[in-house]
């Protein structure tokens, strides 16, 4: 029994992926105002550390987020930071984390990978 939760656990240790600790620069990052010139989103779903209730709170509020971030030459998020928010510090730090999250892959015409440092506005709004 012990042998099969310490190879259950060396399992899932290792099945576990993660973003490097420091980001891989091929080269010199750049701003831009343009983000699908270089990098186009993977996975561009609603914040996934968010859960219905959550979402809902967001919405009724008609939270707007502004961030900033650098994409690396793999398409990973490092350093998001928060330029505005009209909301929480809790839900700020849920919207930081699903930033983090997210993967990018570059664009046809990104074939040096080129990093960036990209800002995007979240919206949350409610269609009433």
């Amino acid at each position: 029994m012990r042998y099969l939760l310490c190879y259950t656990f060396i399992i899932t240790l290792f099945s576990c992926s993660s973003i490097p600790v420091e980001p891989l620069l091929n080269s010199e990052p750049i701003i831009t105002t343009k983000l699908d010139d270089y990098w186009l989103s993977t996975n561009d779903k609603q914040p996934s550390r968010l859960n219905r209730a959550q979402l809902k709170q967001l919405k009724e509020q008609n939270v707007k987020i502004i961030a900033s971030y650098l994409i690396d030459s793999n398409g990973d998020v490092y350093d998001v930071n928060i330029i505005k928010t009209n909301t929480d510090e809790n839900f700020t730090k849920l919207i930081r984390q699903s930033l983090q999250k997210r993967n990018f892959s570059p664009s046809p015409e990104n074939l040096t990978k080129q990093p960036v440092y990209a800002t995007s506005v979240l919206e949350f709004t409610s269609n009433k």
